[in-house]
Formats: C-alpha cells, structure tokens, sequence
C-alpha cells in the first residue's frame, strides 16, 4: 500500500520504485533533444570536453566571432565557466568520450540525476522527521506519504525540464544532487549519535558539498543551509555546533577563492548589460514570485522570459511582490522557530526557508546577465513541495475523518497532470526552432528571443526569415554591434547592399577596429563600383591588420579596377611576399604586369 500509514522497507521500496517510474515516464519523449543554445560552443566545441587533459590556460583563446548570435562566448567565458564548474564539465568530458555528439547517452545521464535526486529528496524528507525536535509530531506517522509526494512532485513539475532536458542545465541539477546529498548526510550524521557510521556520513556530507562548490555558484549557500537543519532539528550548545559544523562551514571559502583565481566574468549575448545590486534586487523581487507562480501553476513557461527591470522601490509591482516576498518569507521563520504547536509544521517552514536561502545566490543583489531562468528554481522548488505537501497533511490531522484520503487522492491527480504538462513541454524542446518559437509566441516584444529564432532560420537557409526576425529585434530596440553585423551579412546574402553598408557602418561606429567590417564594407562598395569608398575600406583594414595576405590582394584589385597598375602591382607583390605560393596571386601579378605593359607600348606608338 503506497498512500496509507506504512512502515518497514518494502514501502520505502515501493515508493521508490513509483518514484522512478513517474520520472522516466515524464522524460521518455527526451533522449533524442538535440543540442541547444550554448552546447554549440561549451560542449561540442569545447576541447576540455573533447579531452579533459587539455590545459585550462589555453581554453583563453578567442572560441567565437559576432558572426552568431546563438553560440557567442568568449574564450575568458569558457576557461572561466570550466574552472569554476570542473565536475560537472567532467562529467560532461566523460559523456563525449562515451557518446561523442549523440545525445542520447547525455539526456540518459541528465535523466538520472534527476532521478537519484528525488530519491535523495524522500530519504531528506524521511530523515528530518526522524529529528529529535520531530519525533513527537503527529506528521512524523505520516513522514512516508510526505517524502514520496514530496519527491513525486519534484520528478514530476513541468519546470524542472530546462534543468533536466537542456543538456547543458546538469550544471543545475548535478548541484542540486550534491547539495541534497550533503544535507542528507548530514542529518544521517547527527542522527547516528555513537554510532560507528557516524563518522563515515559526515565525511560524505563534506565530499558532497565540495563536489557542489564545484559544480555550481549556487551551492554556496549549502554549509549555511546545514547549518539550519542543525539549528532546527537537533539540540546542542553553541560550542557544539561550531565543531560539528566548522569543516562544513570553511567551504565557503572554495567559491569566492575560485572567482579570485579565475579573473574573469561570465557575459551572455543578448542578456542586458548588467545591473546595478539595487535595480537587479528589486527585479529579484518580481522574479521570485514569478518562480512561485511557476510552481503553482506552470503555464507560460519559455527559454527565455522577458523581464523588464524594476528601478525603484515605489514601482507598484515592486511593492506588491516585495510584500510577498516578505510576508511568505516571515511565514517560513515563524513556522520554523516558533515554540509550541505542531512540531511537524517545522518542516513546512524548513521547506520556505529552503526556497529563499537556495535561490539567494541568483536572486539577491549579485547581479547577473540573465534576469530569469527556470533551471535557477530547480534546487529551491524542492523546498516549495516539502512545504506543500507538509501542510496538506497537517489539515488532514486538523480536520480528521476521510480529509487524508481526500488529500492523498488531490495529489495524486496532481502528479498525473504535472507528468503530462512536463511530456507537452518536453516536446516543445524537441526541435531548436520549435523551441524559439514558442518563446517568441509567449514574448513577442523580446528582442533576444527574435534574434536567437533568426539565428536558428539562418541556420536552415531561410534567409527571409532570419532577417525578418532580425529586423524584429531591431525595431524592439536592441541596439547592439552583434545585431548589426548580422544583419549587416544578411542583406550581403540577400544582395541588399545599401542596407548590408549600413548595417557594417553602425557596426564600425562602436568597433572602430573591427578588421572584418571593413574588409567587407570594401567587397561591398567594389561591388556596386564605388572605387574610392572600396580603397578606404580596404585601407582601414590593412592598417588594423598589415600582415593579411588576403587584403592586400583585394586592395590591388581596387587599383585595377581603376586602372592604377603600378598601385595594383605593389599591392600584389606584398601578397605574394606574405603568401609566395598563391597561384592567384601570381595569376593577378602576371596580368597585372600584361596591362602595363600594354599602357608602355601605347605611348611609344
């Protein structure tokens, strides 16, 4: 029996086993998702996957041009983002050596983190009744049907799928595995009292969270949620707890020592330039109550949410979700550590305090490029189910009678409607363009969601579309070089050249130096016979980049077609001394040297 009171292993087995069976049905439609947004560039491209011996100093070097929107990094960006995040890019490294580019040996692995973190999350659950301070809760005979919804409600939300099918979000859920892990280990630890084990748990609650500093940033907040349970849940002088507590607490060091030894910062394509602490916060604030809408009722979910900041605290929207904010954060201290009552309620008010504490990383005051990411909810959604669930059961021991079958049955009916909406969604991430285009459907006035579709149609040839999207995001106000130079090439495809030149010259005026726009501007104004503007051009960007072989050709060209031989021999001869072997250089030389010879014979008749 799954939902009655239930004791001994085969239950917990049982539970488990229903447990694992809602999240592969949930995630059955996944495994052939192909690569998305960034795995371009920080999987399939990244050589410290390709061979995890690769030296981390060169991954420095440049990965990537404004050519395209969609896999944008610069080579800071991924020495920065494998240095901090080294296990989960080993894992990563060990899915390439496996499986190479196919996908599905990915999607299987990200797959079982989830799994095995829904099942670290009922035996958490069943462990934090088990606490001294719980043992006489009336909640504590129930501990079995809370864990296992708990964790059914985990495996089974809609937004989990962007940390669970984006491949590239295992940096969020392998956190959220180790994290879960340490504070499970850690319970286990305090619960074990003499016991020769006791030692053996408490090294793995160190281990895990080590391996989670080293997976994400917003693990950082894990010996401080440690801290809590010990602080809830087990009796101890304060000299006590600083010793059982004190190695778990230097790892707070291994981040903030990580992002010194780095030196670098992580930067997003389209994201806004980043905010100010306060801006960001009082936008953190709106964004936290979004989550919890999402969680609530997960209807309008996209890769992408267009989030307008909020600047001032007086903002209505700001004062409304602040006041949310505060009254449900008020309600997780007050039910955490209030004397009397039901002891079970602790759990309810653990599970607030969980969401708060574990989403404080990403939305506080440490400003970040991207406002809004459902994966961000991952790890913090686990406390939301643990208070839900919890409270639903303290109703049943409030109003009695058959309100326990009611509840077990309300929830159960909303597994199954969750499990479907994560197989709809599932399928949405199904193909790249669908993906987009859903978000652009949800958020027609985001200009990055425009700009990331026009990308993936440009991907696909269909040139109209892709400027067409372009064009949107223009006229939503993204006035960045990236966009220009796309369009810029764009049109040069469409043979729209007047709008191509315009496009490069918005390009210039903030990359002056950009070696590329100009060489391109050049091949553009030789192409509808403007001669002087093609010789600047190319001029400009041989005294940006002396030494290319290929600009001094085009330069030569120019003379020619202008009828200046000697200029346009000089400028050959330079090729050929930076290319000697180039047999169109030497083809050019020769008419070159034909024409002038030509001219010489003239004026001698």
């Amino acid at each position: 029996m799954i939902f009655g009171a239930q004791r001994g292993p085969i239950s917990t087995y049982v539970n488990c086993a229903v447990i694992l069976l809602v999240g592969i049905i949930a995630y059955a439609n996944t495994f052939h998702v192909p690569f998305q947004l960034d795995e371009e560039l920080y999987l399939k491209q990244n050589p410290f996957v390709q061979d995890c011996r690769y030296p981390l100093d060169e991954l420095r070097a440049p990965q990537a041009s404004l050519r395209d929107p969609g896999q944008m990094v610069s080579g800071n960006e991924l020495f920065h983002a494998v240095r901090m995040r080294y296990v989960a890019y080993l894992t990563f490294a060990a899915n390439y050596h496996l499986h190479g580019e196919q996908v599905e040996g990915y999607h299987a692995v990200n797959l079982s983190i989830h799994l095995l973190t829904a099942l670290l999350l009922y035996a958490l659950v069943l462990a934090l009744f088990a606490g001294p301070r719980m043992q006489d809760s009336a909640l504590a005979g129930r501990r079995r049907e809370i864990a296992f919804f708990t964790a059914l409600l985990f495996v089974s939300h809609p937004v989990q799928t962007e940390a669970v099918t984006y491949i590239m979000q295992r940096l969020a859920s392998l956190a959220a595995l180790w994290y879960v892990a340490a504070v499970l280990c850690y319970v286990r630890f305090s619960l074990a009292g003499t016991n020769g084990r006791r030692a053996v748990w408490y090294v793995c609650s160190l281990i895990a969270a080590l391996l989670a500093m080293k997976t994400k940033e917003n693990a950082f907040t894990l010996p401080l949620m440690i801290a809590l349970f010990d602080l809830v849940l087990f009796p101890g002088t304060v000299a006590q707890r600083v010793r059982r507590l004190a190695p778990l607490l230097a790892t707070l060091l291994i981040i903030p020592l990580s992002l010194l030894s780095v030196h670098a910062g992580v930067t997003q394509a389209v994201a806004p330039a980043t905010l100010r602490p306060l801006p960001y916060f009082l936008t953190q604030l709106r964004v936290l109550v979004d989550y919890l809408l999402l969680l609530a009722w997960p209807v309008g979910q996209s890769v992408m949410h267009e989030v307008p900041v909020s600047r001032s605290l007086v903002q209505p929207e700001v004062l409304i979700s602040g006041f949310i904010v505060l009254a449900f954060a008020s309600l997780g201290v007050f039910l955490t550590f209030r004397k009397g009552g039901e002891p079970g309620l602790r759990a309810a008010g653990l599970g607030i305090l969980w969401f708060f504490i574990a989403s404080s990383v990403e939305s506080s005051f440490l400003p970040l490029p991207i406002l809004m990411c459902e994966y961000r909810v991952y790890l913090p959604s686990a406390g939301i189910f643990l208070a839900s669930v919890t409270s639903a059961y303290a109703c049943v021991g409030a109003f009695g009678g058959r309100s326990k079958r009611y509840v077990a049955g309300a929830l159960v009916v909303l597994v199954i409607v969750l499990s479907t909406a994560t197989v709809s969604r599932n399928h949405v991430w199904g193909s790249i363009e669908g993906l987009w285009e859903d978000a652009a459907a949800k958020a027609p006035s985001a200009p990055g969601i425009h700009m990331k579709l026009g990308a993936r149609y440009a991907q696909q040839g269909r040139l109209d579309h892709a400027i067409a999207e372009y064009e949107a995001a223009a006229r939503l106000g993204m006035d960045h070089p990236r966009l220009h130079f796309i369009l810029g090439e764009s049109y040069q495809r469409a043979n729209r050249h007047d709008d191509a030149i315009r496009e490069f010259q918005a390009v210039l005026r903030v990359l002056p130096d950009f070696v590329q726009v100009h060489s391109q501007l050049g091949d553009l104004f030789l192409q509808k016979g403007d001669y002087a503007s093609a010789e600047q051009a190319f001029k400009d960007a041989i005294r940006l980049e002396p030494d290319s072989f290929e600009l001094h050709g085009n330069l030569g060209g120019v003379y020619v077609q202008q009828g200046r031989y000697r200029e346009a021999r000089e400028e050959i001869l330079k090729a050929l001394t930076l290319n000697p072997d180039s047999k169109d250089a030497r083809y050019n030389l020769q008419m070159v040297e034909d024409l002038l010879r030509k001219g010489r014979s003239r004026k001698t008749r």
